[in-house]
């Protein structure tokens, strides 16, 4: 997540060999999540049964902003998934434990309050006894773009786009230019600027390379920034108090 004249960049790369290169992830702070969460119920007057789809949307991209599974592992999540550990204060600490599609590595992440309640709302809601019920991935992109639209994310970002050697350039609404993918980009984005170390960060998103979180490389200059002018002030006005004091 970086920023350039004020604005949010998105920041997609040559993909070679199947693979994005050089992605700048576009993320949500808490407060953004938080005012996404609680946009209100009545749009425009759209149909009750239509509203149901994009709450539904609302909180399944809400969850996967703290529970930062790949749709495809999403889509098959079941109450088989969910377990107990025991925390090192003794405490039952609910986890999400599965083994990632993608790479076959078993990934395990805390579940906290606010997801169990999303939990909770939907059991038994889905026919397939899925925990949620999660429409395609097209179909989802598309309702998340409508409850973006509804929370006020039409701020502009710049998105650059490859075909083949040419770059260009595309300024878009904030609700346009994201995904259910970004909701993975927002949780190590936050755990990243609040001071979780990268290894861990790459264990809870199911990488096996820690190198795997480099996109998140701005944050961290972003944040040793501003700490290193926190602690140069702190220098300065301890420097003078003793000036003063002599």
């Amino acid at each position: 997540y970086t920023t350039n004249r004020g604005l949010p960049i998105k920041e997609r790369g040559k993909c070679v060999g199947g693979r994005a290169k050089g992605r700048s992830p576009n993320k949500f702070d808490k407060l953004e999540v938080m005012r996404w969460f609680e946009s209100q119920k009545n749009y425009h007057g759209r149909k009750m049964e239509s509203f149901e789809l994009l709450e539904q949307t609302r909180d399944m991209w809400y969850f996967l902003c703290y529970c930062p599974l790949r749709f495809s592992d999403f889509e098959k999540l079941t109450p088989g998934n969910i377990k107990k550990i025991e925390g090192e204060d003794g405490e039952t600490i609910p986890v999400l434990e599965f083994i990632a599609g993608k790479n076959q590595m078993t990934v395990t992440m805390p579940i906290n309050p606010v997801c169990m309640e999303l939990i909770q709302k939907y059991r038994g809601f889905d026919e397939r006894g899925r925990l949620f019920p999660v429409p395609t991935n097209t179909k989802f992109n598309v309702r998340l773009t409508r409850v973006l639209k509804m929370a006020g994310f039409d701020h502009l970002v710049e998105e650059i786009r490859y075909r083949g050697r040419f770059k260009t350039k595309v300024m878009l609404p904030a609700y346009q230019a994201n995904t259910v993918h970004s909701a993975r980009h927002t949780f190590g984005t936050n755990m990243i600027a609040a001071g979780m170390i990268p290894m861990y960060v790459s264990l809870v998103l199911g990488h096996k390379d820690a190198s795997a979180v480099k996109c998140y490389v701005g944050v961290i200059k972003e944040k040793m920034h501003s700490e290193l002018l926190e602690a140069q002030k702190q220098r300065i006005h301890a420097v003078s108090d003793l000036r003063m004091a002599a």
